[in-house]
C-alpha cells in the first residue's frame, strides 16, 4: 500500500555520507516498521524529510514535517537525536521555513508520529489544517518526546 509517509524523502545519511551524523534512511525504515507493527494503514500523515545532518539534502526545513540528524548530550550521555521541524512549504509567493519544534531521540521519533497519526486519525483532518488550527494539541503531544 502506498501512503505519503511511505513517500517520504531521505539523504543518503551514514555509513555513506563522511558528513552525516545519523542514518537518516535507517530511521525511516523503523518509523514504517512502527507503523506496520501496529497495523496502521491510513494516508494520513504527509511524507517526512529526513536529514542526517544540518545540510538539507532531504530539503527538511521547507516541508510540513522533516528532520535534522544531530547528538545531542542529555546527562552524562550522547543521545542519537533529531531536530524537529514543521510547518515549511515551497508554493510560488508562499514559501517559507518550518518552525523547530525541539529535539526528539531517535528512538522515540516512531511513537511521536504514530501518536500525531492516531490524533490527526481522531479528528477526520490533514496536517496543515490540524496544525493551523490545533497546535498547542500538537505541542502538548511533543511534549513526552522531547529532550
Amino acid at each position: 500500500q502506498t501512503t505519503r509517509l511511505r513517500q517520504s524523502i531521505c539523504c543518503i545519511g551514514v555509513p555513506t555520507c563522511q558528513i552525516g551524523i545519523q542514518n537518516s534512511q535507517k530511521l525511516l525504515d523503523e518509523i514504517i516498521s512502527y507503523f506496520e507493527d501496529q497495523n496502521f494503514k491510513e494516508d494520513i500523515l504527509p511524507s517526512l524529510h529526513i536529514s542526517g545532518c544540518v545540510n538539507s539534502c532531504s530539503r527538511h526545513q521547507v516541508n510540513q514535517i522533516g528532520f535534522q540528524g544531530k547528538k545531542k548530550r542529555v546527562g552524562d550521555v550522547a543521545v542519537d537525536a533529531y531536530s524537529l521541524y514543521i510547518g515549511g512549504k515551497v508554493r510560488e509567493g508562499q514559501t517559507c521555513l518550518a518552525k523547530n519544534y525541539g529535539d526528539l531521540p531517535a528512538d522515540r521519533i516512531p511513537a511521536f508520529l504514530y501518536e500525531l497519526a492516531l490524533e490527526l486519525k481522531s479528528r477526520g483532518l490533514e496536517f496543515s489544517e490540524y496544525l493551523l488550527h490545533h497546535e498547542e494539541q500538537l505541542t502538548e503531544i511533543l511534549a513526552k518526546y522531547v529532550i
